[in-house]
């Protein structure tokens, strides 16, 4: 007889295999009961008269149980931005400002970055099923919301009411904060903007540029007609004066001599070590980690990502 025969009578075999799927049936499942029925099946193996394996197995029918991974209290998962107070998220324009716990997240149905549990679709299921809902990424979702406020402002006010705002705010370049219609607030207003500058910011990032650069480098009239193209979607003219920010940041140390050595005394110790005058040449240079030492316009120019370039 084997070594691994299991000295039990028949009965024996068969109550303890029935207890032990008694157990797991009434294990508590975290207080949620599952909308599945489970089966069990047991086989005893019988060798010269003893009990020589017992096998056991479950079979489960229905919708399987899924536990649903919970923030804290008071926080929230932003896609691409980790973990943050629900308060920020509404003040950053990442959550409607109507959004209390427990509503559905703007981001929810969204697919798991890198999750490998996608199941294998037959053509059936290819023509049948919906598309999966894109996941979005902290500028898209900002530029939604936006979009989401204007069409609420249209139907509420009227489209010539919505567009008087928006050209008053492009002229001025400031945000309305008294004055506003019944049911629109200033951290409303402030989305909208964020929806703008995110859709700017798509537009410039091409060529090296950003609406914070723009801002920096451009006269007032320029930023108003920055503005200007954003609003009609004006995507050339926008990059247009997005190359004329890199170029104007490139050449300040000749252009703005003061403001460069302000810029500089502004950085930190760690971003300081990345700049010096190279007194042969007659010129500062940048020196990134894993890039070549290059003079601080060409880095502009080239793109270079490091702290001395605004990046």
């Amino acid at each position: 007889m084997s070594q691994n025969t299991i000295h039990l009578t028949e009965a024996e075999a068969v109550r303890m295999a029935d207890e032990a799927a008694a157990a797991r049936r009434s294990a508590p499942q975290n207080s949620f009961r599952p909308a599945a029925l489970t089966s069990d099946r047991h086989e005893v193996i019988i060798r010269g008269g003893q009990v020589a394996e017992v096998k056991s197995a479950s079979k489960t029918l229905g919708v399987p149980t899924g536990y649903a991974e919970q923030s804290r209290p008071g926080f929230v998962k932003i896609p691409g931005a980790g973990e943050t107070t629900i308060a920020a998220a509404k003040a950053a324009g990442l959550l409607p400002h109507t959004w209390q716990e427990g509503d559905k997240l703007p981001f929810d149905g969204a697919p798991e970055r890198g999750s490998d549990k996608t199941a294998k679709a037959t053509p059936d299921d290819t023509d049948k099923a919906p598309d999966a809902p894109k996941e979005l990424t902290v500028a898209e979702h900002r530029a939604k919301v936006a979009g989401e406020l204007l069409d609420r402002a249209d139907k509420a006010l009227g489209a010539e009411v919505t567009d008087s705002f928006l050209n008053a705010a492009v002229e001025s370049g400031e945000l309305p904060e008294e004055g506003l219609p019944e049911g629109f607030t200033p951290t409303m207003v402030k989305q909208v903007y964020q929806g703008f500058v995110a859709q700017a910011d798509a537009v410039l990032a091409p060529v090296g540029a950003s609406v914070a650069l723009l801002q920096d480098m451009l006269t007032d009239d320029e930023l108003r007609q920055a503005r200007q193209h954003t609003l009609a979607k004006n995507s050339d003219d926008l990059a247009e004066l997005g190359r004329a920010a890199v170029n104007r940041l490139a050449q300040l140390p000749q252009t703005d001599p003061e403001g460069f050595m302000q810029m500089v005394a502004d950085m930190s110790p760690a971003e300081r070590k990345c700049i010096n005058f190279d007194k042969k040449r007659g010129e500062w240079l940048v020196s990134i980690p894993g890039k070549p030492v290059t003079s601080y316009g060409a880095a502009v120019r080239m793109g270079l990502d490091g702290p001395p370039l605004g990046g």
